[in-house]
């Protein structure tokens, strides 16, 4: 353990045992106190009154050389005795210089732990002091590094100014076109509704005209069938007439002139050879249709201008004629039973 001492007025440090027996100053009377903890919390006592310190002081008392018996046996017993009230009165000066000492000391050292106090907050009142002049320092030099910037950037200003009025402007004349712009998109959305509008009754028109076209084709593949037909029936009716005025000439001659001379002058069918067989006589038929051949249709190219154009109107057929095999065959009847008659 360590201890301050008081020498003289003054703490000169903080000493171990060894330390103080070395020094010829210390003694059982010297203040000392524990280095451990604050100085004006010590409490100062004698070394002797320390047993490390003690013993020390006594072994090195024991070590010093001790005086002759011839040199105590040449002492008085009255001078004993004054000795003896000496150190009496050498203890009670010591008591009294302990204290004033003591007193002194505790002065001294909170004298000094107070100018200590004041020195440390002097220094780091300093220290921050110090540190605060370097922020701002180059705080200083950072903001005067900011101005130069900013007054280099001055001298942009007016041409952003400029710039900027420009792109408002700009920025304005578009908001107006894309205003326009957006009218025009309205209108052209109701266009094109209506046009798509009129696009569907246009199909819907056109698939109903697809519809009586084909009604109508099947209506003239049928009066083809039917009038092809009766063409036959017609040419077959006819070779039977013929042929039958050929066997009613070769029986009855006079009939014949007969009906020649009656017989109002009008155009006479071409006279055909005689077939050979029934099936070998017809000859070709080949249809006849009350329309001209259908053309495939031309697709126009419509567009959302104008509607496309109705289909025609589907007309009935004309009523057909009766059949010249059935007025022939009719007249050589009547002139048959006309001749008849007469004989």
């Amino acid at each position: 353990m360590r201890y301050w001492v008081y020498i003289d007025g003054e703490v000169p440090g903080s000493f171990t045992p060894e330390e103080l027996s070395a020094m010829a100053d210390v003694g059982p009377t010297t203040l000392v106190c524990p280095a451990e903890g604050e100085i004006l919390e010590k409490n100062w006592r004698a070394a002797g009154e320390f047993p490390d310190i003690a013993g020390i002081l006594q072994a090195r008392e024991k070590a010093r050389p001790a005086p002759g018996p011839a040199a105590q046996a040449e002492k008085p017993e009255p001078a004993v005795k004054e000795d003896a009230a000496k150190v009496a009165d050498g203890s009670s000066d010591i008591e009294r210089f302990l204290d004033t000492s003591s007193n002194k000391l505790f002065r001294h050292v909170s004298e000094l732990m107070r100018e200590l106090d004041v020195r440390r907050d002097e220094h780091s009142l300093v220290s921050s002091l110090q540190r605060q002049i370097a922020e701002l320092k180059e705080a200083l030099q950072k903001t005067r590094e900011k101005t130069a910037i900013l007054e280099d950037r001055m001298a942009v200003v007016p041409t952003l100014d400029e710039s900027v009025r420009k792109n408002e402007i700009h920025i304005h004349g578009l908001e107006e076109a894309l205003k326009k712009s957006e009218t025009a998109q309205a209108e052209l959305h109701v266009k094109h509704e209506t046009c798509r509008t009129e696009l569907e009754n246009a199909k819907r028109r056109l698939i109903e005209a697809a519809n009586d076209l084909g009604i109508r084709n099947r209506l003239v593949d049928k009066l083809n069938k039917e009038l092809t037909e009766k063409e036959l029936a017609l040419a077959k009716a006819l070779a039977v007439i013929r042929r039958f005025e050929e066997e009613v000439g070769r029986i009855c001659p006079e009939t014949g002139e007969i009906r020649q001379a009656q017989a109002p002058s009008q155009p006479s069918l071409p006279l055909q050879p005689e077939p050979v067989s029934p099936a070998l006589s017809q000859p070709p038929v080949t249809p006849l249709s009350v329309e001209p051949p259908l053309a495939p249709p031309i697709r126009r190219v419509y567009t959302t201008d104008e509607p496309p154009p109705a289909p025609p109107a589907i007309e009935p057929a004309p009523k057909p004629l009766q059949p010249e095999a059935q007025s022939a065959l009719v007249r050589f009847l009547r002139k048959y039973f006309s001749l008849g008659q007469y004989h």
